[in-house]
């Protein structure tokens, strides 16, 4: 039977809000897209992409990750979302969407970049 999107009375909860679904769907979600590291999440934009793929590839490249600050790929990435958070949180609508455009730019670099030009860039 399918609901047509309603609250059945009968069963507490019968229909998740949208608050709570992409959290309890997130791991799944997840699970689905682990064939590819460049594979765009649903609830990430083009900059929290980019530092995701930035930071698998760097890794992948074999990055000395003491040489940018970070213990590893996982704290280069959260301190790259981190800064993002913080950026976004502090700029006006068109900033935001000047510097998503930037992003998205730089994510297409760097998927279609060599280890040695990233490496470039990014040092090690």
């Amino acid at each position: 039977m399918v609901e047509q999107g309603t609250e059945n009375p009968r069963v507490g909860s019968s229909i998740l809000s949208l608050a709570t679904t992409p959290r309890s769907l997130l791991p799944a979600l997840l699970l689905l897209g682990c064939g590819a590291s460049t594979a765009r999440s649903p609830f990430e934009d083009d900059c929290e992409a980019t530092c995701r793929v930035t930071a698998d590839a760097l890794d992948d490249c074999g990055v000395v990750w003491s040489d940018l600050d970070a213990d590893d790929e996982g704290d280069w990435r959260g301190r790259c979302m981190d800064e993002w958070s913080s950026m976004r949180l502090q700029t006006s609508e068109l900033e935001r969407d000047q510097a998503l455009e930037s992003c998205e730019g730089m994510l297409e670099w760097v998927e279609a970049s060599t280890c040695e030009e990233l490496l470039d860039v990014y040092g090690s």
